[in-house]
């Protein structure tokens, strides 16, 4: 069991770290008995634990490490160490709907288990509580903390796979499809309580759609490959600009439109996050910019035109008219060596 947190930190689990050893602390174990979706349910008196999964989870773990050793634990104490996580509650609690829609893996053999303490000869702790399949893998719903970190959901043969929660030690976390140990399938991942990423993930990365919410309220809509933003997609400002267009490596990149929000409107090319190449700006007035730009300023040829249908060609530099250019009025007149200054065309007749 164990695995890597999809796009933050990395699970520090350690394959060797599970059970052997007999240990003499009292332990439940109920085979093939009816289980609901709440871990921390149990529906019989603590017994001895059973000898038979003793001898299976012994032999399993003295093969990988002869001093790995462990030992049962009260659930208050198991509880304990939940609890110094000082997220958990308030992930859990803010996730109940989700978690009862869960879904476990069948098959199980052992359920309801003393939560069990697993210390390698390299001196690592973990905890598991939950679920084991006759070959002595957690498998089924379960429980797992190690340095602060805590999975609650779904095993399968040992790994994290099915629905399940992971929480760090920041209260960071991860709810959705696990596969392999990894963030595979629909999910979400919130930092900081206000970065949030909801959508599809493959091999621990967000890859497809999705939605993510940033800590400044800038919102993005669109496709990821491999963790970055790639393909069409919507960016919202936190102003209230909108972006509409192509990404690459999670830049603005291509034809796009984007609308500001005093109320300008460009409809033309971007590069590496900004406006350059040709396009055309809108003003609110009706005044438009038809022209080339680089680095989100007017720079080389271009024209303004206005509503009443006036136009002024020539070239820009940093926004700024440069030279002379050719003025059209209303009535379709040309005057050429013509110079645009200050907002005012200065013509010679």
């Amino acid at each position: 069991m164990g695995g890597d947190y999809c796009c933050k930190e990395k699970i520090d689990y350690d394959q060797d770290l599970v059970l052997t050893n007999e240990t003499n602390r009292e332990s439940i174990i109920t085979k093939r008995s009816k289980r609901s979706n709440t871990l921390f349910s149990l529906k019989k008196k603590y017994e001895k634990l059973d000898s038979d999964i003793k001898q299976l989870l012994t032999r399993k773990f003295s093969k990988i490490d002869s001093g790995i050793k462990f030992e049962a634990i009260s659930p208050n104490k198991f509880k304990e160490i939940l609890n110094k996580n000082e997220n958990y509650k308030r992930v859990i609690n803010s996730l109940k709907e989700e978690i009862d829609n869960f879904v476990y893996e069948e098959e199980i053999e052992y359920e309801d288990i003393y939560p069990l303490k697993i210390e390698s000869s390299s001196g690592n702790i973990q905890y598991y509580q939950g679920c084991f399949n006759a070959k002595g893998q957690c498998h089924g719903s379960g429980t797992w903390v190690k340095d602060n970190n805590i999975y609650f959901g779904n095993f399968c043969n040992d790994e994290f796979s099915g629905n399940g929660i992971f929480i760090n030690s920041k209260g960071d976390y991860y709810i959705g499809d696990w596969k392999h140990n990894k963030c595979d399938g629909k999910g979400s991942i919130v930092i900081d309580d206000k970065n949030v990423f909801e959508g599809e993930f493959s091999n621990n990365e967000k890859c497809g759609e999705g939605i993510e919410h940033y800590k400044n309220d800038d919102v993005f809509v669109g496709n990821f490959y491999k963790g970055i933003k790639k393909g069409n997609g919507k960016y919202i400002f936190s102003d209230g600009t909108t972006y509409e267009g192509p990404f690459n490596k999670s830049k603005i990149d291509g034809d796009g439109k984007i609308k500001f929000n005093d109320g300008k409107k460009y409809i033309g090319q971007f590069k590496d996050g900004e406006i350059s190449g040709k396009g055309e700006l809108i003003y609110d007035n009706g005044i438009k910019f038809k022209g080339e730009y680089l680095k989100n300023k007017k720079n080389g040829e271009g024209e303004y035109i206005w509503p009443d249908g006036k136009k002024f060609k020539g070239k820009w530099k940093d926004d700024i008219p440069q030279g002379q250019g050719t003025y059209e009025d209303k009535e379709n007149k040309i005057f050429e060596s013509i110079k645009y200054k200050n907002g005012h065309i200065n013509i010679q007749k």
